[in-house]
């Protein structure tokens, strides 16, 4: 799916103040490396669907899956719901 010119370039603005321990490879779709994530509440909440999530840094346990706290990943799924 191609990005709003917009959209694009506040993601490129929040990578810049975004600390990633994997530079990001799960926004990069090329990559084969990009991460499912089930929006729950757009913004709030996001369930992390990658069986590698417990090495991500924003993503936290609960029950028996994870979640997502990555601003990127946030500002994608308020994007996209609307």
């Amino acid at each position: 799916m191609e990005l709003p010119a917009d959209v694009f370039n506040e993601i490129e603005e929040l990578k810049k103040q975004t600390d990633c321990n994997h530079d990001f490879s799960c926004l990069k779709s090329n990559s084969g490396n990009r991460s499912k994530v089930k929006v729950i509440v757009p913004e709030t909440a996001m369930e992390c669907l990658d069986e590698r999530a417990d090495f991500c840094t924003y993503s936290f346990a609960f029950g028996e899956g994870y979640f997502c706290k990555c601003p990127i990943r946030k500002y994608i799924s308020k994007e996209l719901s609307k």
